[in-house]
């Protein structure tokens, strides 16, 4: 048995559409098509971590931070650019350990949620 990586955009838009009763065909079914409402904004995210107040994701190369205290508004508090698609996060006390595709191990502080700085990466063969 194969197994195959799937792009989730692409899953969650076929869900959309099957979930929606199908294709559009404007004007006359307009309200039951879907409508886009965000997007990811730097790529794919394959990582993700929650602690505290702050939820930890990776989109593309870049580490976003999210104050997620009230879950009905998500609030994007800080990002910062790494050198590749991260594959893990761990976030614990004022730092977030990332996984970065073959760049290695990168450690972020996260003390100033808003200004998140790389302090450390140890190299990974």
């Amino acid at each position: 048995m194969t197994f195959r990586r799937v792009n989730i955009s692409v899953v969650a838009g076929v869900v959309i559409l099957f979930v929606s009763g199908g294709l559009c065909t404007p004007p006359a079914f307009a309200q039951d098509c879907p409508e886009l409402v965000g997007r990811w904004p730097y790529g794919r995210a394959d990582a993700v971590a929650v602690s505290g107040d702050y939820a930890f994701f990776g989109s593309g190369t870049v580490l976003m931070i999210a104050d997620v205290s009230n879950p009905a508004t998500p609030e994007i508090m800080g990002e910062v650019v790494l050198a590749d698609s991260m594959s893990g996060i761990v976030a614990s006390g004022d730092y977030a350990y990332v996984a970065d595709g073959f760049s290695g191990l990168r450690v972020i502080s996260v003390v100033n949620p808003a200004s998140p700085t790389e302090v450390g990466a140890v190299p990974t063969p």
